[in-house]
């Protein structure tokens, strides 16, 4: 029993630390004036990223991500 409990805590510690759990990287994004703080973004290829945009200004704003290939 001892043994068992041992390997399932093993296998689910394995399956929490893997790539699919692992935390998305993120970057942020702040509008104010019309600007984009940062001017320029650059992310990693292949990779899910979450980015978060902080629009300071009092209208609503919207741009788009055009295909870079």
């Amino acid at each position: 029993m001892k043994n068992s409990c041992l390997l399932l805590s093993l296998l689910l510690l394995g399956v929490l630390t893997s790539p699919a759990y692992a935390e998305i990287e993120q970057y942020h994004l702040v509008i104010k004036n019309h600007q984009f703080t940062p001017d320029n973004l650059v992310v990693p290829a292949g990779k899910k990223v979450k980015i978060v945009v902080e629009n300071q200004d009092s209208s609503p704003e919207e741009f788009e991500s055009h295909d870079l290939d």
